[in-house]
């Protein structure tokens, strides 16, 4: 549990493949684009979904093209936040992170 989260541009985030996924929904490998984009697992589509706070731009080609840089990158965002996360009172951060929680997801009631 966290106060933000922050997700490089070109990164995913997922408990499980998209080859798998797609081995298991259409039993054939070869449906990964269809099982990434149903599984949402793109930091732009997580942070539609409001599980991501902050997408941190990657170099043109990505981290492994210009490491030092998405690290500065991944420096400055982690400054920030924790230069604004350090002025709340533990009781709001503590409320703040039980609301953030308890908001994700859908559910209905039978």
């Amino acid at each position: 549990m966290g106060d933000e989260l922050m997700m490089l541009q070109y990164a995913i985030y997922s408990v499980i493949s998209p080859e798998a996924c797609s081995t298991i929904l259409w039993r054939n490998p070869d449906e990964t684009e269809a099982a990434a984009d149903a599984m949402g697992i793109s930091s732009l589509r997580l942070r539609q979904l409001g599980l991501v706070d902050i997408i941190i731009e990657e170099p043109l080609g990505g981290f492994h093209k210009n490491p030092k840089e998405t690290f500065v990158q991944i420096r400055d965002h982690l400054t920030e936040s924790l230069a604004t996360l350090k002025n709340k009172n533990i009781d709001d951060l503590i409320l703040d992170r039980r609301k953030r929680f308890k908001s994700i997801g859908q559910f209905n009631e039978i």
